[in-house]
């Protein structure tokens, strides 16, 4: 205990007040500011969501329970106040104080320390002093686009929207990236897309990417997919986007009440071909022949399975080795004509009315399942040794308009098979298209259409005046011999040897099964 000792002199009524006064002084000052510890608070972040540097703070919420519960007695008797400056929260400067209740906004830019006095509200000199750490974490920084073009090649095309939509959003590394398809599930985080390398999304759509970054802040951009038909042929290119009469030519059109109504592609002038105006053309002239003006420089026709509306498609006069039309299912007017096509499958049109191949290089047309075919035109392919026109009930070979010259210049044809009744028709209708007195006519498709190459079975002497040998490297099981109308003849055979001798001259065609495989080849009887 500190003892006090007071003097009185000359029994001054004044002086004596004086030192009382300055007594009472003392006792408050040592009685008074009483300072107790607090407990580090931990870091305040927020996020940068404006990039601005600038955070959002609700100090009461975040800190005010660590606070109360930090004081050293009950914490309703307690009270808090933040101050910009250690000195301020010392001297318990109230006027400086940050008032509670409010949002905060950092004065520096990214990082602050408050100063925080906590006291006790009977007595306010007894108190505490901590800081308070404000960060404000960046948030990812994107470069967000409105559109997205993604080329396609099917209308069904899925988009790896990883590999598409990143590098438009800066790639940034160490950024985790979700897509959705609506901004509220973007803004909680919840249903993204589960399989963003095959998202196979609708015309137009609009998706959310959330772009997250290591301190938990997220960006959000919203982005529209425009699904835009890959076309990798310039020329091809050019010529849809141009969708213009080129002299008297249609180019792309679209069919209304059975007439053809010219449109332009490009509709909304973007520069590119989205699905949905692909899907509007029924009618597309890509022909190249000489008589139009534009040049034949079409090779590649990738990125046309997305018409599949097409009902007409004109591809003449180019230089066109090779497409797959099995999209193109709902066409019913194909003309190829003057290209490098070796094959096409025609198994996938059921409207199919009129083709024109004529000018290729085919070694086999089947057209067996395109029942409503009416009008076929296949000459000028130097290679054709097989047609099967068999089961087209709508053809009339004598009625057409490429009938006439449908099968010129086509000195390989081995065999035609056709209906039974059509056969006699289809013979002169060759004998018109000039001589084709070696081939084959015939209702057994199995014959016009050999399963394996000559080489699995080789007849000699061919042409033979009586009998033929028959070579193969496999043991011989069954032989069959037909005449040019496909029936059935008899002829004798003696292990690999085949008389011929009670047939007349003509050409007749040898089925041979061997334990390999099975092969039709033509013999010739003189």
């Amino acid at each position: 205990m500190q003892k006090i000792v007071l003097h009185f002199g000359h029994n001054s009524k004044m002086a004596f007040m004086k030192q009382l006064l300055l007594l009472l002084i003392f006792v408050g000052l040592s009685a008074k500011a009483q300072q107790f510890s607090i407990a580090d608070l931990p870091s305040y972040e927020v996020c940068d969501d404006n990039n601005d540097s600038v955070g959002q703070f609700d100090l009461d919420s975040y800190f005010g329970p660590i606070l109360l519960s930090s004081a050293p007695g009950n914490p309703q008797e307690y009270g808090y106040r933040f101050f910009l400056t250690q000195t301020d929260a010392m001297q318990n400067m109230e006027v400086n104080a940050i008032p509670n209740g409010n949002p905060y906004f950092n004065i520096d830019p990214y990082s602050q320390i408050l100063y925080v006095r906590v006291y006790e509200i009977a007595n306010p000199d007894h108190f505490g002093i901590t800081t308070a750490t404000l960060i404000v974490n960046q948030s990812p920084v994107v470069f967000p686009i409105d559109v997205l073009f993604v080329p396609v090649t099917t209308p069904a095309s899925s988009v790896d929207l990883d590999t598409h939509v990143l590098p438009f959003f800066g790639g940034v590394p160490g950024i985790a990236t979700n897509f959705y398809v609506t901004l509220a599930d973007a803004q909680a985080a919840q249903n993204p897309i589960s399989q963003s390398c095959c998202y196979v999304p609708m015309s137009g759509e609009t998706l959310y990417a959330s772009f997250t970054n290591a301190s938990g802040c997220f960006t959000i951009a919203a982005f529209e997919i425009s699904m835009v038909v890959d076309l990798p042929d310039t020329a091809l290119r050019q010529r849809i986007l141009s969708s213009v009469a080129s002299g008297s030519v249609l180019i792309a059109g679209h069919y209304q009440d059975d007439l053809i109504v010219p449109i332009n592609v490009d509709a909304n002038n973007d520069g590119q071909i989205q699905v949905s105006e692909a899907l509007q053309v029924n009618y597309l002239n890509m022909t190249g022949d000489a008589w139009w003006s534009t040049p034949g420089d079409i090779s590649v026709l990738d990125g046309l399975e997305v018409f599949s509306n097409l009902k007409f498609l004109d591809i003449s006069g180019n230089a066109i080795a090779t497409f797959d039309f099995t999209s193109l299912d709902q066409l019913e007017i194909l003309r190829a004509h003057g290209n490098l096509l070796t094959d096409i499958d025609f198994s996938n049109f059921p409207e199919l009315t009129s083709v024109d191949v004529s000018a290729n290089n085919f070694t086999s047309l089947d057209f067996g399942a395109n029942t409503e075919l009416y009008d076929l035109g296949c000459g000028n392919n130097p290679n054709l040794a097989s047609v099967n026109v068999k089961n087209v009930t709508q053809q009339n070979c004598a009625v057409g308009v490429m009938s006439f010259d449908a099968w010129m210049e086509t000195p390989n044809l081995v065999s035609v098979c056709a209906d039974a009744n059509e056969i006699e028709c289809l013979q002169q209708v060759l004998t018109w298209n000039g001589a084709h007195p070696n081939t084959v006519f015939t209702s057994d498709c199995s014959l016009a259409v050999p399963d394996v190459s000559k080489a699995d079975a080789i007849l000699f002497p061919n042409p033979t005046s009586s009998t033929v040998e028959i070579k193969s490297d496999f043991d011989i099981k069954v032989v069959t011999v037909f005449d040019s109308n496909g029936r059935k003849v008899e002829a004798k055979r003696q292990s690999n040897v085949l008389d011929l001798t009670g047939l007349s001259s003509g050409i007749y065609l040898v089925k041979i099964e061997t334990t390999n495989a099975i092969s039709v080849q033509k013999v010739s009887k003189i």
